[in-house]
């Protein structure tokens, strides 16, 4: 398993940086290693490959994680805080321990980036947080927009996409807030807002990000995103998966 690459019998995950980051001003990020999913535009995926994993970042515990969230948080006079780079839940003993940092982060938000593939297998991992649900804000990335688009886009099983859906489908239920998003490049953005709407997913108010990561405005739950191409090993995938690359609409 993943998880088992990127977590120690301590308690530890593996994380590459914790800082403020250009693309999202508004937050201090934290990111990590590892993932479940392949993804053919993903920017961190010479982190996530296994093979590649232990060359970046260290291993840290959740009071670590914090504490340094927490420094930066005073430092830049910033309120939310987001989990990024890899997976944040693989499973349960990640899914834990991003619980204790988020209970010991002082901020008034904290984004959790996910795919929800653990989260839909395992809904039960919601628990962890259920005591959060006024803090936390789970982003949903939802990779493809039918089994066949899911498959090429993450190398991984289509029926996947099921558990992506069955994890929005609890958040939901559990009243936690959320943020489902998709990129345009590479999904029928139409075909996904349809399902959305079938699970209660509020669409009416969709936020189209073009540039920059804007943190702070959690009104809408649905949000439409765009593939930057920034480093060779993303081109060069989307040039072997998709067959184009530089005629994407990417910015």
């Amino acid at each position: 398993m993943i998880e088992d690459l990127v977590m120690d019998k301590f308690g530890r995950r593996r994380y590459w940086a914790i800082q403020r980051h250009p693309c999202a001003p508004e937050a201090v990020s934290i990111y990590n290693n590892g993932c479940n999913l392949e993804c053919v535009y993903c920017w961190n995926s010479i982190r996530n490959d296994p093979k590649r994993i232990s060359l970046y970042g260290r291993l840290l515990y959740p009071e670590e994680v914090a504490d340094k969230a927490n420094e930066l948080l005073r430092k830049w006079r910033l309120s939310i805080v987001r989990v990024s780079g890899g997976e944040a839940i693989l499973g349960f003993n990640s899914a834990h321990h991003l619980a204790k940092v988020i209970e010991s982060t002082k901020c008034w938000k904290f984004v959790v980036e996910t795919n929800g593939v653990e989260l839909g297998r395992n809904p039960i991992l919601f628990n962890l947080f259920s005591h959060l649900r006024d803090k936390i804000v789970f982003r949903i990335n939802i990779k493809g927009s039918d089994y066949d688009n899911f498959e090429r886009n993450t190398l991984r099983p289509g029926h996947w996409l099921d558990y992506v859906f069955k994890a929005i489908e609890s958040a939901k239920k559990m009243r936690f807030k959320i943020i489902c998003a998709c990129m345009e490049e590479v999904v029928d953005v139409d075909k996904i807002e349809k399902r959305l709407i079938q699970l209660g997913v509020d669409t009416s108010k969709k936020f189209d990000k073009k540039g920059r990561i804007k943190y702070g405005h959690f009104e809408y739950e649905f949000e439409v995103e765009h593939i930057k191409i920034k480093y060779p090993w993303t081109e060069e995938k989307l040039r072997k998966v998709w067959g184009r690359a530089g005629d994407l609409k990417c910015i």
